[in-house]
């Protein structure tokens, strides 16, 4: 089961974890520019992510809140960390940068890492698509074995697909929380659902009468599930341990149909 209070270890597994480090930070003295800028986040990217065991680093900036309220950070760093790195380490030296770049600690939203679901292995940002619409969602109370596994392969087989192609997404990717140090009340659902896109996705948002018809009816635990928050950020920053440029511009949509790579396996369909 997932650590989700945080009291485990702070060390990743063999597998590797996505660290997702979520801030928020003041506009600032009136008449001078707000403290947390792009630049910023920029530079700490680049600097965590040349940290040992570090693979990937990406930085976005909230764009879609969710319609219900306050559910998310403004600032979403995310850190693809590899081997048996103590991520708590990351979380701290994060802080100490953009402490250091504002001249104040930053107002950290969450803090947690996440597990790739079983079949999925794309890296995010990995494309440098502009987009990143993350849904965090449970199943409900008292869900047994049986009712999670439908409740997963229906996630995994019909609704991925279906919300890739209304939405106009390139790929999608599952995750399970792992370790969970900060997350406002009531707490961190335990699954995300991460989706990359292009313009496509804001020209969907902007004509919702158009997108195809999804099934949104499936076993009892998916119908009874709760969504904690559907955000949608904007990319700022990229940096590959494989030496990726932070700044690149995303890749041109290179596909007519959209919904394919769900699983990490397909990514090559694109040219």
């Amino acid at each position: 089961m997932p650590d989700r209070a945080g009291t485990g270890s702070d060390t990743a597994g063999g597998e590797g974890v996505l660290l997702a480090v979520g801030l928020d930070h003041g506009p600032g003295e009136p008449g001078k520019e707000a403290p947390w800028t792009d630049g910023l986040t920029r530079a700490v990217v680049e600097v965590v992510a040349a940290a040992p065991g570090v693979t990937r680093g990406s930085a976005y900036r909230l764009v879609g809140p969710d319609v219900r309220g306050d559910l998310g950070p403004g600032r979403l760093l995310l850190f693809e960390v590899a081997g048996d790195r103590e991520v708590r380490s990351l979380v701290e030296r994060i802080a100490a940068e953009t402490a250091a770049g504002t001249g104040s600690v930053p107002e950290a939203r969450w803090e947690m890492t996440w597990r790739r679901h079983p079949g999925f292995t794309h890296t995010l940002g990995d494309e440098g698509d502009p987009y990143l619409f993350l849904v965090g969602m449970d199943v409900p109370d008292g869900t047994d074995t049986a009712g999670l596994a439908a409740f997963n392969a229906f996630y995994r087989e019909t609704h991925l697909a279906e919300v890739v192609a209304a939405m106009g997404f390139r790929r999608a990717v599952r995750w399970e929380a792992d370790r969970v140090w900060r997350h406002p009340e009531p707490g961190c659902p335990r699954f995300l659902a991460a989706y990359e896109g292009d313009e496509e996705v804001i020209r969907a948002q902007a004509d919702p009468a158009g997108r195809p018809a999804m099934q949104m009816e499936g076993p009892p635990a998916w119908n009874g599930r709760r969504t904690a928050w559907r955000l949608l950020y904007r990319r700022i920053a990229g940096v590959s341990a494989r030496g990726g440029d932070p700044h690149r511009e995303p890749r041109t949509r290179a596909f007519s149909n959209p919904r394919p790579a769900l699983h990490g396996r397909a990514e090559h369909t694109a040219p």
